[in-house]
């Protein structure tokens, strides 16, 4: 009997971290639906003025410089370091995730702001 509990009690033991990491995996491959009402705007948080965020890269002035070997008219928050978490805003195939500088408040992956990093 004890050999069988202690079987059991192994197997436990490997398949609850397996299972855990599975079910992550499979909620990352299905996409973050994101609220309309938790995009990040001035009123929320004063901070992207003072980094310059835009919701469209293409309309910033400020993108020139070239960084990390990315050229300026290729970054976006999507392809930023930063960017976590990504999904899709509600009613719509808008692409949204997360900034971390931004204490991980949802952000266009369209946008652009002057702590963007190229990815490691």
């Amino acid at each position: 009997m004890k050999l069988a509990r202690r079987s059991l009690l192994k197997c436990m033991a490997f398949a609850a971290p397996a299972v855990a990491l599975m079910s992550r995996g499979v909620a990352f491959a299905a996409g973050v639906v994101y609220k309309k009402a938790d995009l990040a705007t001035e009123k929320k948080n004063p901070s992207l003025a003072a980094f310059k965020y835009v919701d469209d890269a293409k309309t910033s002035k400020d993108r020139t410089a070239d960084k990390g070997g990315v050229k300026a008219a290729e970054q976006i928050c999507s392809n930023c370091n930063f960017y976590k978490n990504p999904g899709t805003l509600e009613g719509g195939s808008e692409a949204v995730g997360q900034c971390l500088m931004l204490q991980s408040q949802v952000i266009k992956g369209a946008g652009w702001c002057n702590l963007w990093a190229k990815k490691a």
